[in-house]
């Protein structure tokens, strides 16, 4: 399981090793990686709130200035950056000798996977379909 997301991560790393991102693949591997952890939290939070209702404040942000609430948001999200280097450091990215049409497959399943996800969260967050009404028992009037 380990290898196969390795591959599709491998297949990232090859989409932005081309373009204008041929610069900086790495960077925006992880980059992409931790926001779509970031849309796994948010996933969860929602899920947990519909089913349980206990509501669960993820990113608490004080109401205060702009400037701060990015200061946050990046405190929020290096210590997820910094996990996804180690767990995949550069060397285990770069293209081991691998096809680019199998690249591409790899890369074709990652945005897939993320369209799916963000269809989930639409899902999640819309009023017209939620778990509460769909697990509830039916109450006689």
């Amino acid at each position: 399981m380990k290898r196969k997301i390795l591959n599709v991560i491998r297949g990232l790393y090859f989409y932005y090793s081309t373009g204008a991102t041929y610069r900086i693949p790495y960077f925006k591997t992880i980059s992409v990686l931790t926001l779509v952890i970031l849309l796994h939290f948010f996933q969860i939070g929602i899920i947990i709130y519909k089913l349980s209702g206990i509501k669960i404040d993820l990113f608490s942000m004080p109401d205060t200035s702009k400037a701060a609430k990015y200061l946050f948001l990046f405190l929020y999200l290096v210590p997820i950056y910094l996990i996804l280097t180690r767990v995949f450091p550069k060397k285990s990215l770069i293209n081991h000798n691998l096809d680019d049409s199998f690249l591409r497959k790899q890369r074709n399943i990652f945005f897939y996977y993320g369209i799916l996800n963000v269809i989930l969260l639409l899902i999640l967050i819309s009023d017209k379909i939620s778990f509460n009404k769909a697990w509830m028992p039916i109450k006689k009037r």
